[in-house]
């Protein structure tokens, strides 16, 4: 995960840890992976790929993001992975997994990824008895049950 410098503002106070030491100080700035501290020995300068952990102090309430709330989890035609699966989708995936369709084709008919069309092949193989449980990734051992259901009903 990279470190998100947003919250390494100048002024703001933070603690890191370099080397089984911990360092304290104020920023001054970020810069090519680099931090600029005001510590109280004074300016320390960092490699921000060798820091273990930072903890930055409380920012004032006008600094920090005000949470909202999203009405629509996706728009229409989108290939966000936290979309919901109609029931109607799966089915039509899974009958295009029977007419030997590629799954590039299958993501872009149905606006998904390539990636999840290949999670639901491999839970759609386990599902049919072609692949053992173990052998799926945890990803697609997600999707056995549900496409089992999905193809009962």
């Amino acid at each position: 995960m990279a470190l998100p410098l947003s919250v390494l503002t100048p002024g703001r106070t933070v603690h890191l840890r370099l080397d089984g030491e911990v360092l304290t100080g104020a920023v001054i700035a970020t810069a090519n992976g680099w931090l600029r501290l005001d510590g109280a020995d004074g300016e320390i300068l960092v490699n921000l790929a060798q820091v273990a952990w930072i903890r930055a102090d409380g920012a004032p309430a006008e600094d920090r993001p005000v949470p909202t709330a999203k009405n629509i989890v996706a728009q229409p035609g989108s290939r966000v992975p936290g979309r919901p699966w109609p029931d109607e989708t799966i089915r039509a995936v899974v009958e295009g997994f029977l007419n030997d369709v590629q799954d590039g084709e299958l993501a872009e008919k149905h606006g998904r990824t390539r990636h999840q069309i290949t999670i639901l092949r491999q839970a759609w193989e386990c599902a049919r008895g072609n692949l053992a449980d173990d052998q799926l990734s945890p990803a697609a051992q997600l999707w056995v049950a549900r496409i089992r259901n999905v193809m009962r009903s």
